[in-house]
């Protein structure tokens, strides 16, 4: 799959991001403008372009571009793919605590009440799989 600047500019721009990208020798900066959260910026780069990503600092990174051509656009599981939440830096809210995982890619506070519908469904049914097991 070809990935162009439009691409990527429109991808986080659907997420709420502004940002700018630099060509630099054989690598792309991707740097903050505006938006939800700089350092949430570095983990939806992560998600995007797979492990070809660095982090310089907050709201900065740089992807290695000859990795990402050879590679392709390969997203990188564990972390949310519209708001870059994690494991470790989990959205918080102070009346349902912190997010769980939807789906592999995909936190509750970011989810669809149908989204997080289903995913409770599957859930009560795995639950009631394993009981007729034991």
């Amino acid at each position: 799959m070809r990935v162009t600047i439009n691409d990527i500019k429109k991808h986080f721009k659907n997420l709420g991001y502004k940002i700018s990208l630099k060509l630099h020798h054989k690598s792309l900066l991707i740097q903050y403008k505006d938006g939800p959260d700089p350092h949430r910026l570095n983990n939806l780069a992560t998600y995007f372009f797979g492990y070809n990503t660095r982090v310089i600092n907050e709201g900065c990174c740089i992807v290695i571009l000859k990795k990402f051509i050879e590679i392709g656009h390969k997203e990188v599981k564990g972390i949310c793919n519209r708001c870059g939440c994690q494991e470790h830096d989990a959205c918080y809210d102070e009346q349902t605590g912190s997010c769980w995982w939807v789906e592999e890619d995909l936190c509750s506070a970011c989810a669809t009440p149908a989204e997080k519908e289903q995913a409770i469904e599957a859930m009560k049914e795995v639950n009631n799989n394993s009981k007729l097991l034991s």
